[in-house]
């Protein structure tokens, strides 16, 4: 019976574990004088996850990319190989959604390049951890 509680209450302390660091993804970057602003609904997980972006110029919505690309990646670690996901975003209700796929838990880098209507070129780089 003592072992059975104890196994109870370390499972519980995993998942309220789990469940504290689980959270969703709101974080401001900026690329020359536009604004990104990153978003998801649900909380950051491994496997599958959609991104929101929102890209404004004073304070004014951009919606006319030619392009808008995410690579997310790991660098190669001891006994790790080096991980890479690359998607395009696609304009959907204003706002430019991303598909990206984390591989495992850990500190994932990533970068965005996009291209202007005028065909300027920008990027920018921050990182997740999951």
């Amino acid at each position: 019976m003592h072992t059975h509680i104890n196994r109870v209450i370390w499972i519980m302390l995993a998942w309220s574990m789990v469940l504290l660091n689980a959270s969703t993804l709101n974080e401001s970057l900026k690329a020359d004088d536009i604004n990104l602003l990153l978003t998801t609904d649900k909380a950051l997980i491994v496997g599958s996850n959609q991104i929101s972006i929102e890209l404004s110029k004073d304070s004014k919505p951009i919606t006319d990319l030619e392009i808008l690309q995410m690579k997310i990646f790991m660098p190669e670690m001891p006994g790790m190989p080096y991980m890479e996901y690359k998607a395009d975003a696609k304009l959907v209700d204003g706002k430019y959604l991303i598909d990206v796929n984390f591989a495992m838990s850990g500190t994932w880098q990533y970068k965005i390049r996009f291209k202007t209507s005028d065909k300027k070129k920008y990027k920018t780089k921050s990182s997740i951890n999951l």
